[in-house]
């Protein structure tokens, strides 16, 4: 039972790092971006983003430690952490250096529409969503689930319509975008 654990914890520190290298790669983009003309918004909630994803992958760990082991590896949360991984970063390969963790608009540039973005709007942030829940869910922390999910889900909404307001604004994002769902394609 302490290797699961073992696992469960080496699992949230790659996913720790993960999340450090991609500000590292965001932090560059952002930096090629701003030479291009491009404009930051959402400053604001960026700060809650990043404090809610350090506290999520904190109270994970520190879950991790104080209960026991599920009897099972639930592997349906396996699954669908992967498949959120896969839409991020399937968003991140699209988007090239035009990805960032910050809401950065090149005005006058079309939006990306091919691969991921021919589907739907927003698959980095489903993806995020979806990683939200179920890296608690391998260790059936179903409080910190719930918790952070609804968390994200607050600051989501917020940055959402920040980053369309915005790509409205400079990019004909609504016209280009209106054949795209904003999450699941397809549907309602």
């Amino acid at each position: 039972m302490d290797q699961l654990r073992t696992l469960y914890l080496i699992f949230i520190g790659v996913i720790a790092i993960q999340r450090l290298s991609e500000l590292y790669i965001s932090k560059k983009n952002n930096d090629i971006l701003k030479k291009c003309g491009a404009l930051e918004f959402g400053k604001k909630h960026f700060l809650y983003m990043k404090i809610v994803h350090i506290f999520w992958l904190l109270s994970c760990f520190l879950g991790a430690l104080k209960t026991s082991p599920p009897e099972s590896v639930p592997y349906y949360a396996l699954i669908l952490f992967l498949i959120g991984q896969t839409l991020r970063y399937l968003a991140m390969i699209e988007l090239g250096k035009r990805w960032t963790a910050n809401i950065m608009v090149l005005p006058g540039e079309a939006p990306i529409r091919k691969g991921i973005y021919k589907y739907i709007k927003h698959p980095n942030y489903l993806g995020v969503i979806i990683e939200m829940a179920t890296l608690p869910l391998l260790w059936e922390l179903y409080e910190i689930s719930i918790i952070f999910s609804i968390l994200n889900l607050i600051i989501l909404k917020v940055r959402i319509r920040d980053e369309e307001l915005a790509l409205i604004s400079y990019n004909n994002y609504e016209n280009q975008m209106k054949s795209q769902k904003r999450f699941l394609p397809g549907l309602f």
